[in-house]
């Protein structure tokens, strides 16, 4: 548990001092469309029950149609995926991911759903778009690569005082504040 908070503090960190490789272009920009509005008529509504983050009383994670505001995804997620520790942070619709060993950064949009477009450092591809619901205290992102991630919010969504497992980093180098 205490990795899974130093990964939260990690990912927060990086979110709140805006450590990204934003090159200020919007997510849609970055995809070939021009940022705005109008481009494509919008969908005439879901394709099937639930495909709006809302439940058709299914086991999908929704929430009864209730549709999620960026407000109710801010703050730091854990959870555990396949048995693999992840964290979220999300902070003014920009959000970090760690996960499997990767380090994700992007932003949360509205695009008729609640929206997460990511890039991972690593190049990995399985969780760089996906849909957000909040239902029950639980964050689920369903990614278009098919892996359906469930977070919890950190408790009073602050960060940890003490990071006790960083003792067990005693083998990296010290960093001296001076270009390598």
């Amino acid at each position: 548990m205490a990795a899974v908070a130093a990964a939260a503090a990690l990912g927060a960190a990086l979110v709140l001092t805006g450590c990204s490789s934003d090159d200020g272009k919007s997510s849609s920009e970055k995809a070939g469309g021009s940022g705005g509005t109008g481009d494509k008529p919008a969908a005439s509504g879901p394709a099937e029950p639930g495909a709006d983050g809302g439940t058709d009383s299914g086991a999908d994670g929704g929430t009864d149609g209730a549709k999620t505001a960026p407000a109710d995804v801010e703050g730091a997620w854990t959870g555990v995926t396949d048995g693999k520790p992840l964290s979220l942070a999300v902070t003014q619709g920009k959000a970090v991911l760690m996960a499997e060993g990767a380090a994700c950064t992007g932003e949360l949009a509205d695009h008729g759903s609640l929206m997460l477009a990511l890039k991972c450092a690593d190049g990995s591809k399985t969780r760089t778009m996906g849909t957000v619901a909040v239902a029950n205290g639980e964050l689920t992102v369903v990614w278009d690569g098919g892996i359906k991630d469930t977070f919890t919010k950190v408790a009073g969504g602050t960060l940890p005082k003490e990071l006790k497992d960083l003792e067990k980093l005693k083998d990296l180098p010290q960093y001296t504040g001076q270009g390598s």
